[in-house]
């Protein structure tokens, strides 16, 4: 199991954090934490904590927000930001940096670079590399934490860019991507989605198995697909034989030949 917190830097009334034309650095932030921790709960083995306010309204103190990942015993923490440069107007500086802390933990440089590897790779922006700071959520998280600066809110292109919902999904996509291969996830197995399912050993068959299936109303299979797993509770095997067919109950509807096996599906349907 892996434990990761979340923090989306700042909140939206925080003095300074925004752009020279208005955007709030906290309507960034959060959106890519929403959007990664949907991505997220796709894997196996994964719970999730958001340390921020997911309102804005209230901008989390950074001491707060260390003591409640280090009580959860988070074994992951990530740090989501956009970054700024100069007194607040416009100017050329731009690109993507990952920071750890300054001791440099190797398990925290691993998911740094993976991390900043896929958002250059995705973003296409210019590659600022990873870099080792005394910020307080890497300082004082016990976690694995590194802390993403995803472009910079004074240049105009990334600036567009840090607005666009599409970015803000690549993003987050980039960020889960640099997780899921620092750790090696593995995406969730997905459940029965069919009460009933009808199955074929033959496309001879398929004319009387569509009758079966507009009485019992359920889908037809072929045998390929019905043998690759459990995607129904229950099968209704027409023609052929359930050799290696899995399901909670299985119903053989077969003969010797078709015509056999039409009159078994007849009686069935009654």
């Amino acid at each position: 199991m892996v434990r990761i917190s979340w923090s989306a830097g700042h909140g939206f009334n925080t003095p300074g954090k925004r752009t020279p034309d208005g955007m709030r650095e906290w309507e960034f932030n959060s959106a890519v934490v929403v959007e990664a921790i949907k991505l997220l709960e796709q894997y196996q083995e994964v719970l999730q904590l958001r340390l921020d306010d997911p309102t804005g309204e209230r901008d989390v103190p950074l001491q707060e927000r260390s003591n409640r990942s280090n009580s959860w015993d988070a074994d992951v923490h990530i740090d989501v930001h956009a970054n700024a440069f100069g007194n607040g107007g416009w100017n050329d500086v731009n690109g993507i940096e990952t920071f750890v802390y300054t001791t440099r933990p190797p398990m925290d440089v691993t998911l740094a670079t993976n991390v900043q590897k896929r958002l250059i790779a995705n973003t296409k922006r210019p590659d600022r590399g990873v870099k080792a700071e005394n910020f307080h959520m890497l300082r004082e998280t016990t976690a694995v934490s590194i802390l993403v600066e995803c472009g910079f809110m004074t240049n105009r292109e990334e600036a567009a860019l840090l607005k666009s919902a599409a970015y803000r999904k690549l993003c987050a996509q980039s960020i889960i991507e640099g997780v899921v291969e620092t750790y090696s996830l593995k995406l969730k197995e997905e459940d029965f989605v069919l009460e009933r399912a009808i199955v074929i050993n033959s496309f001879a068959d398929f004319p009387v198995a569509e009758l079966l299936a507009n009485f019992v109303k359920a889908p037809i299979y072929t045998r390929r697909v019905a043998e690759s797993g459990n995607f129904a509770k229950e099968l209704l095997v027409v023609g052929g034989n359930a050799n290696g067919i899995q399901a909670d109950r299985i119903t053989l509807l077969a003969g010797r030949d078709r015509f056999e096996t039409a009159a078994r599906v007849k009686e069935y349907i009654g």
